[in-house]
């Protein structure tokens, strides 16, 4: 009985930290593929100058017209990136470099 609790445990533990690893993935992603697309067609810095002043809406209305202007994203990670780039507080991120 002892050695099913054990196991269990170490099963849940292990669990956990896989979650807690592939949830912190998508921001890691996120984060270069933001600066991938962006940068292609103008600088980051840019970027940057309105970072924590944006709300989340503003940046999605942003990132649609970006790729209706030829940005290489598929709409469906427009929520994912306007989401990403309001989370950054003013000067943050490698877009600020």
């Amino acid at each position: 009985m002892k050695k099913n609790v054990s196991g269990m445990l170490a099963a849940g533990f292990v669990l956990a930290l896989i979650v807690g690893l592939v949830s912190s993935a998508p921001a890691a992603d996120s984060e270069a593929d933001v600066e991938r697309v962006c940068s292609a067609c103008h600088s980051t810095k840019r970027i940057c100058l309105v970072l924590g002043i944006k709300s989340e809406a503003a940046w999605k209305d942003t990132v649609t017209r970006m790729t209706h202007n030829g940005a290489q994203l598929p709409l469906s990670r427009v929520d994912e990136f306007a989401g990403y780039l309001a989370g950054l507080n003013k000067g943050q991120g490698p877009l600020c470099r």
